[in-house]
C-alpha cells in the first residue's frame, strides 16, 4: 500500500510512471508518423501528388471507428493534372497487436472516383 509512511511505495510508483510515460509517448508518436507515411506511400503508388494533407481528429467518414489510427483530409493531383479531394483513414491489421501500427489505407473520394478503396500492406 502506498502511504506517506511507506517511502518505498512512493518510489515504486515514481519509477513506474517514469518508465511508462515515455513508452506511451513514443508509441503514440510512432503510430502517427507511421500513419502519415502509409498515406503518402498510398498516394505515390496510385500516381497522386499530395497538394495538401491535414490530420483530422473528430471528423470524416471514418470517425468513430476505433480501428483507424489516423484520419486525413487530402487534396491530390493525378497524372493528368486533375485536382481531387478525399478522406483517408490509416489502420492496422486486426486481430494482431500490429493494429496499432498502421499498414493499410481506406479512402473515400469526394467526387465521382471510386467510393472506397483499400491499399494493403503499403507500409
Amino acid at each position: 500500500m502506498i502511504t506517506a509512511s511507506n517511502p518505498l511505495g512512493f518510489l515504486a510508483l515514481f519509477l513506474v510512471v517514469i518508465v511508462t510515460a515515455p513508452l506511451i509517448a513514443w508509441f503514440v508518436i510512432a503510430s502517427q508518423l507511421r500513419a502519415a507515411s502509409v498515406v503518402k506511400k498510398w498516394a505515390a503508388r496510385g500516381g497522386y501528388r499530395i497538394l495538401r494533407m491535414q490530420r483530422k481528429i473528430f471528423s470524416g467518414p471514418f470517425y468513430g471507428n476505433p480501428i483507424y489510427a489516423a484520419m486525413w483530409r487530402l487534396t491530390v493531383q493525378d497524372n493528368r493534372g486533375q485536382v481531387r479531394h478525399l478522406w483517408a483513414g490509416s489502420r492496422g491489421t486486426l486481430p494482431t497487436w500490429q493494429f496499432c501500427l498502421p499498414s493499410e489505407v481506406d479512402v473515400k473520394w469526394d467526387d465521382d472516383g471510386p467510393t472506397d478503396t483499400c491499399e494493403r500492406n503499403v507500409g
